[in-house]
C-alpha cells in the first residue's frame, strides 16, 4: 500500500520489526555506542584526576613536615609542620599554569546564578558547575540526535524522511537507560573509579532523566506525524502492540520526572521511594517489550548495574551487621533538647572515615525503612558510632518519641560517601549551621589525628540553641588543641541565634584576661589569636558553674560573650590573626553539662549571641593571610551553601587568584541537607 509516496511495508525494514536489521540501525546503533565511548573516556579522566589528587596530597605532606615520635594519650606519632614549607604554592611554571586553569575553571563552576526561596525553593537552578555539565551532555547528545539525519528532497530515501529522525532519537533514548539506572545505584562503577560519591551524582541522574523524557518525545513525535499524515494512525495502533507498550513506557516515566522535583519528595519521603522504585521496574519491563530485539542488551545492561548494586550492596550490609551469634546491634536513643534525638551505635564492626554517612533501620519503628544519617564522630579506638537527628516526621519523628523506651535493635547500611581529602592544603575553614556540624567536625577531628598540611584552621559554626554548643564542645577543644600541638593555628567561632539571652547570663559570660608564660608553645607554632565582638559590652559578676585548674592558666586574652541587650543584635564578627600571640591551653572541669565555660575558657574560642558571622568576617582574613592553597568546607542548607557558593566566586576573582596577583588558590566542597 503506497501512501503520499511512502511505501509502509518498508516499516519492517525500517527497523520496527525485531526480524531484521533495519534500513538504518547500523548507522543508529553506531551513534549510540559513541556515547558509551565518550561516557568511558570522562569517567577514566575522572579516574586520572583522582590518582594524580593522591599523588599531589602525599607530595605537598612530604614537602611540608617532619615526624616527630611522642607518646601521649592521644597518639605514638606526632605530625610537626615546618614553618618555612608552603608545598601547595605553585614554584614553577608547570604548577603556575596549572593552578591558573584549576582557579579558572573553580571560577567558572563555583557560583550559584539563581536561589528560589519559599514554595519555588525546589525548583531553584543547579550551580554554574552543573549547569555547564548539562550543557555539555546535551550538547553530545543533540550532536548524536541531529547529525546527518535530514534527508534532502532528491535523496533517495526522503520517502523515510520521519522515520530516520524517529529511528535515531529512539537510538539516542535507548542507549541512554543503562546511563540512567547506573547513576541512581549507590555502589556503581562510575563512584568506584572516579571517587566521586553516589550522592554527588544523583543531581545527574535527574537531569539524565529529564533528557531522556525530551528526546523520546522526538521519537514518538516524529512517527505520529507520519501517521497522521497518512491517515494510518489508528492502523498503526492496531498492528503494532509496541508502539502502546511504547506511550506507555514513556508516560511512566513522564510520572518519575515530575515526582522527582523536591517538592514531591519532600510531601512523604518514604512512600516516593517505594512508588520510585516501582515505576522503574514497570518502565524497564514496557520498555523490554517495546525496543525490537536487538536493542534489548540496553535494558539488560540497566538490570545488570542494579543487580551488581543489590548484590553488592546485601552482601557487604550482611557483613558489617553481623556480630558474632547476633545480627545488627543496639542501638540507645536519648532525647535532646530542640527536637534531636542522639543516637549511639557501640562497637561496630567497621570502621569509617571523617564525613561518611550511613543508613539506619529500625524495624520496631520502621521495619523496610532506610534513612541516610551522617557520623557525628571521628573513628576511634571504641569503634562507637554517634548520630544527632532532628525530628520532623516519619521516622526521625517516631525516633524521638521513642527515645525513653530503651535500646532498639537496629541494622546500618554503609558507611557511605567519599569525603574530601583536606591534607593538603595550607588553609582550612569549615562553616556549618545547625546539624551541618556533624560533617564537619569529624573532618576537624580528622585533622588531629592524621597528617595534614595546614598551618590554619578555621571552625565557624551557627546554630539556633546553646544546649547544641554543648554537645560538641569537649571534641572541639580536644582536636584543636593536637591540631595546635602539631604546629597549626586554629580559630574556633560558634554564633547562637536564638536564646541569647540565657546564653549571655551564663556564669563566666565576661571578659577573662588569660596569660601564657614564655615556655607555652616552645616548639611549635602558635595557636590563633584575637577575635572581637562588635556590640554593647556588659560585664556581669555571677557565680561559677565550673571549675578552672588555675596551675594551667596563663595571662592571653580569650573573649567570651558579652552580655547586653537581648534585643541588640551583634553586628559582625571579625577574625584578626596574630601570629605573634602565645597559644593558649589550660584544662576545664565543667560540673554542669550545660554551661559553656570550658569552650569560652579555650584562647582560641569566641562565642557570640544574636546574629551570624558575616562570610567576610569568617573566609576574608584566613584567606588574606593564606600563603598557599585554602579548603573552604561549608555544610548546610541550601541558603547557606548557595552564599558560600557565590562568595567564594567573588572573592576569587576579586584576587585575581593564580593571575599574577600572588593570591592562592581556592578549594569549596558544599553539602546540603539532603540530595
Amino acid at each position: 500500500m503506497d501512501m503520499n509516496g511512502m511505501d509502509m511495508s518498508g516499516l519492517g525494514m525500517s527497523g520496527m520489526d525485531s526480524d531484521g536489521a533495519g534500513l538504518f540501525t547500523p548507522e543508529n546503533m553506531g551513534i549510540a555506542q559513541t556515547l558509551w565511548y565518550i561516557v568511558a573516556a570522562f569517567v577514566g579522566f575522572l579516574a586520572l584526576l583522582r590518582v594524580l589528587r593522591i599523588f599531589v596530597a602525599r607530595w605537598r605532606y612530604v614537602r611540608t613536615s617532619t615526624t616527630v615520635k611522642v607518646t601521649d594519650r592521644y597518639s605514638v606519632r606526632r605530625i610537626r609542620l615546618r614553618p618555612d614549607a608552603t608545598p601547595s604554592k605553585p614554584d614553577n611554571y608547570l604548577t603556575q599554569a596549572h593552578a591558573t586553569a584549576t582557579a579558572v575553571l573553580r571560577e567558572m563552576s563555583y557560583g550559584q546564578p539563581w536561589m528560589l526561596k519559599g514554595r519555588f525553593r525546589h525548583f531553584t537552578p543547579p550551580s554554574a558547575g552543573r549547569c555547564l555539565v548539562i550543557a555539555a551532555y546535551w550538547l553530545i547528545i543533540l550532536s548524536m540526535l541531529w547529525s546527518n539525519v535530514m534527508l534532502q528532497p532528491d535523496d533517495p530515501l526522503y520517502g523515510y524522511k520521519w522515520e530516520k529522525v524517529a529511528f535515531r532519537a529512539a537510538w539516542v533514548s535507548v542507549t541512554q537507560v543503562p546511563f540512567l539506572f547506573c547513576l541512581a545505584c549507590k555502589l556503581n562503577v562510575v563512584s568506584l573509579l572516579s571517587g566521586i560519591s553516589y550522592e554527588r551524582l544523583n543531581w545527574f541522574h535527574r537531569w539524565a532523566s529529564r533528557t531522556i523524557f525530551l528526546t523520546v518525545i522526538v521519537h514518538w513525535s516524529f512517527f505520529f506525524t507520519e501517521w497522521t499524515l497518512a491517515d494510518f494512525v489508528n492502523v498503526e495502533i492496531q498492528m503494532m502492540p509496541m508502539v502502546t507498550y511504547g506511550f506507555a513506557a514513556w508516560g511512566v516515566l513522564g510520572w518519575m520526572v515530575l515526582s522527582s522535583f523536591g517538592f514531591f519528595r519532600s510531601l512523604w519521603y518514604e512512600l516516593w521511594v517505594l512508588q520510585h522504585l516501582a515505576a522503574a521496574g514497570v518502565f524497564l519491563w514496557l520498555l523490554y517489550l517495546h525496543v525490537p530485539a536487538y536493542a534489548t542488551y540496553n535494558i539488560w545492561m540497566a538490570v545488570a548495574f542494579v543487580a551488581f548494586d543489590q548484590i553488592g550492596r546485601f552482601v557487604w550490609n550482611a557483613f558489617q551487621n553481623l556480630r558474632g551469634r547476633t545480627f545488627g546491634y543496639s542501638a540507645s536513643l536519648e532525647a535532646m533538647p530542640g527536637s534531636f534525638t542522639r543516637v549511639i551505635i557501640p562497637r561496630v564492626g567497621f570502621r569509617w572515615k571523617a564525613g561518611q554517612h550511613l543508613y539506619l533501620t529500625v524495624p520496631r519503628l520502621g521495619l523496610i525503612e532506610a534513612h541516610p544519617f551522617t557520623i557525628a564522630n571521628a573513628p576511634d579506638d571504641n569503634m562507637t558510632v554517634t548520630l544527632y537527628i532532628k525530628a520532623h516526621s516519619g521516622f526521625s519523628r517516631r525516633l524521638y518519641q521513642s527515645a525513653h523506651k530503651g535500646p532498639y535493635r537496629s541494622f546500618v547500611s554503609g558507611p557511605w560517601g567519599i569525603p574530601p581529602n583536606l591534607s593538603s592544603f595550607e588553609t582550612v575553614i569549615f562553616i556549618c549551621n545547625s546539624t551541618g556540624a556533624t560533617f564537619t567536625l569529624p573532618l576537624f577531628q580528622e585533622m588531629a589525628k592524621n597528617r595534614y598540611c595546614a598551618k590554619n584552621v578555621v571552625f565557624c559554626w551557627v546554630c539556633r540553641e546553646p544546649n547544641q554548643v554543648t554537645w560538641f564542645q569537649k571534641q572541639l577543644i580536644l582536636a584543636s588543641e593536637e591540631i595546635a600541638a602539631n604546629g597549626a593555628k586554629v580559630c574556633i567561632q560558634v554564633a547562637v541565634t536564638d536564646g541569647a539571652t540565657e546564653l549571655c547570663s551564663c556564669c563566666c559570660a565576661r571578659e577573662q584576661k588569660i596569660s601564657a608564660p614564655e615556655s607555652c608553645g616552645k616548639g611549635s607554632q602558635p595557636l590563633v589569636t584575637e577575635i572581637s565582638v562588635s556590640g554593647t559590652d556588659t560585664d556581669t559578676d555571677t557565680d561559677k558553674c565550673c571549675k578552672v585548674d588555675d596551675s594551667s592558666i596563663w595571662e592571653a586574652p580569650a573573649s567570651c560573650c558579652q552580655q547586653g541587650d537581648a534585643n541588640e543584635k551583634i553586628d559582625s564578627v571579625t577574625l584578626d590573626y596574630d601570629p605573634e600571640r602565645p597559644r593558649v591551653v589550660q584544662s576545664v572541669v565543667v560540673e554542669n553539662k550545660e554551661c559553656l565555660c570550658a569552650l569560652r575558657s579555650c584562647g582560641c574560642a569566641n562565642i557570640s549571641c544574636g546574629a551570624r558571622p558575616s562570610l567576610d568576617s569568617v573566609i576574608l582574613p584566613a584567606v588574606e593571610n593564606a600563603r598557599g592553597e585554602t579548603a573552604v568546607i561549608s555544610c548546610g542548607g541550601r541558603d547557606l551553601t548557595a552564599d558560600v557558593r557565590s562568595y567564594v566566586t567573588r572573592l576569587s576573582d576579586e584576587r585575581a587568584v593564580h593571575k599574577g596577583s600572588g593570591a592562592q588558590g581556592i578549594y569549596l566542597w558544599t553539602e546540603e541537607y539532603g540530595w
